[in-house]
């Protein structure tokens, strides 16, 4: 299991904030580029996919943004498969 599996592995079971950095770090290693940042508001955008914003105050992302992107990277794994 590689470290960004390990990493999605315990965000899933997460229940409280993460690290920003962890959250950019996945979204990176599955195609998304930053693109811009407009005050704490950080935007990612992948060829093909729709655009993910994240909002992160003092290095955190709220868990309800971290589920989204969970939810995000799993739909884009089925539709490859």
């Amino acid at each position: 299991m590689s470290s960004i599996e390990k990493l999605l592995q315990e965000l899933v079971v997460a229940k409280g904030d993460a690290a920003y950095s962890d959250i950019e770090r996945l979204l990176v290693y599955h195609g998304y580029e930053q693109t811009r940042t407009v005050g704490s508001h950080f935007h990612f955008n992948k060829q093909d996919s729709a655009p993910v914003t994240l909002p992160s105050h003092n290095g955190k992302v709220k868990i309800c943004y971290v589920r989204l992107i969970i939810k995000v990277i799993a739909k884009e794994k089925h539709e490859e498969n």
